[in-house]
C-alpha cells in the first residue's frame, strides 16, 4: 500500500512532467532572466517552489489563504494530465457546474483556459448529459374506465375520510389556532407566503433547492439508498453546495481571492 510521502512524491513528478512545455520559461526564471514578452507566463509573475514546480506569483502573499490558493500550481489546457486532474475533479465533487468546477479547480491550480476546458468536460459528461436531456412528451391515451367511472368504497378510504375529518377539526378549533400562535410568537417565527406553483419567488432558497437536486440526480440516478446512505450522500452535498463562491470567479485576474459560504478541509 502506498503511503501519503510516495503519493505526493508521485503527484510531483506527474505535474512536472505536464510543466515540461514551460522549460524556456523555467530555464530562464532559474537565471532570474526576464521572460520574454510573448510567453504566455509573463503576465502571472511566476516562481518556482521548493518542489520545483511552476506556480503564479500573484500579489497574495500577505494573505491568510492556504498556499495552494495563493500560488496555484500552472498547468497547460493541452496536456492528459491536466484533462485527468479536471475529471477527478468533477466526479470526486459530486458532478458540480461549469462555474462551480471552475472554482473547485482555481484553489489548487491555474490551467490556460480552464472554463473552455470544463465546459466541454461537462458537456462530454455521460451522467451530466441525461440530466439536461428533456423528458419526452408521449401521446396518452385515454383512461381507463375505472379510473373516470364513479365506483370501489372501500374502507380504508371511509377511515381515511374520518381521520382527515378529525384532523380538520383539529386545525379550525380556536384553540389549537390560538397555542400554535403563541408558540410561533414566542419562537419569532412569521410566515410570509409566496403565490403557489412559483417557486422564481422564492429566491434563494429554491436556488438552493435546485442545487441539491442537481447533485442528487447525477450521483443517484434511479439508484435506491438505504437511509444511512442518504444521509451521507446528503452530507457531502452540503458540503459541495456550502463550498460554493459568493462572487463570479474571472479567469485571469492575479488580485481574485475566493469567497466561500463557509471552508471545506482539502488535504493533498
Amino acid at each position: 500500500m502506498l503511503t501519503f510521502e510516495e503519493i505526493q512524491a508521485a503527484r510531483v513528478l506527474c505535474l512536472q512532467e505536464a510543466q515540461k512545455c514551460f522549460m524556456e520559461d523555467r530555464k530562464l526564471l532559474t537565471e532570474n532572466k526576464p521572460l520574454h514578452s510573448r510567453s504566455q507566463l509573463v503576465k502571472l509573475s511566476p516562481i518556482i517552489c521548493k518542489d520545483g514546480l511552476l506556480r503564479v506569483g500573484g500579489r497574495l502573499d500577505n494573505s491568510q489563504l492556504p498556499a495552494d490558493v495563493k500560488h496555484p500550481i500552472l498547468l497547460p489546457k493541452s496536456n492528459r494530465i491536466t484533462r485527468m486532474i479536471l475529471e477527478h475533479e468533477h466526479t470526486t465533487n459530486l458532478y458540480p457546474g461549469v462555474s462551480a468546477h471552475f472554482v473547485i479547480v482555481r484553489q489548487r491550480y491555474w490551467i490556460f483556459g480552464a472554463r473552455n476546458l470544463i465546459r466541454n468536460l461537462v458537456h462530454n459528461c455521460i451522467k451530466c448529459f441525461r440530466q439536461r436531456k428533456l423528458t419526452e412528451h408521449q401521446f396518452m391515451a385515454d383512461l381507463p374506465g375505472i379510473r373516470i367511472t364513479e365506483a370501489d368504497n372501500g374502507t380504508n378510504f371511509v377511515g381515511a375520510k374520518r381521520a382527515l375529518d378529525e384532523m380538520q377539526q383539529l386545525l379550525s378549533s380556536q384553540e389549537h389556532q390560538r397555542n400554535l400562535a403563541q408558540s410561533l410568537a414566542n419562537d419569532g417565527i412569521k410566515w410570509s407566503f409566496i403565490p403557489p406553483h412559483s417557486p422564481h419567488w422564492g429566491g434563494k432558497w429554491e436556488s438552493s433547492v435546485r442545487s441539491v437536486k442537481l447533485h442528487l440526480r447525477r450521483v443517484v440516478g434511479k439508484t435506491v439508498l438505504t437511509c444511512e446512505e442518504m444521509q451521507t450522500l446528503i452530507a457531502q452535498i452540503s458540503a459541495v453546495v456550502n463550498s460554493r463562491p459568493l462572487c463570479y470567479t474571472p479567469d485571469t485576474d492575479l488580485t481574485w481571492a475566493p469567497i466561500y459560504n463557509c471552508s471545506r478541509g482539502r488535504s493533498d
